[in-house]
């Protein structure tokens, strides 16, 4: 499934398409990443924080299929080029929280 995620970021414009695998996909992205979900539906971070958010980020840069935003008024029509920006985190925050928990209905 192609999820249109549409930035509510302060100072970011524009949408980024994400494919969203099916559930027994994401339940192994998880365990291959070492991490597991709190009650909130947050996910907990379980080994070296830094080795992880890297681990998220490559999963998160396999699953988008399209870039198309504007930070400070400049073109953003890549995901490599998104990592310059100090609104990345927040990005990747949402988009990861997506692909591993799935959209949810009515989006």
């Amino acid at each position: 499934m192609i999820f249109e995620w549409k930035s509510s970021v302060e100072g970011v414009k524009g949408s980024i398409k994400i494919e969203i695998p099916k559930y027994a996909e994401r339940m192994n992205l998880l365990k291959d990443i070492n991490l597991s979900f709190i009650q909130s539906g947050e996910v907990k971070i379980s080994n070296d924080q830094i080795e992880t958010m890297i681990k998220i980020k490559d999963v998160v840069q396999s699953k988008v299929s399209s870039v198309d935003v504007e930070i400070s008024k400049k073109k953003i029509n890549s995901f490599e080029d998104l990592e310059y920006y100090a609104e990345f985190n927040v990005i990747l925050n949402e988009l990861s929280s997506i692909i591993f928990n799935g959209a949810k209905l009515g989006n």
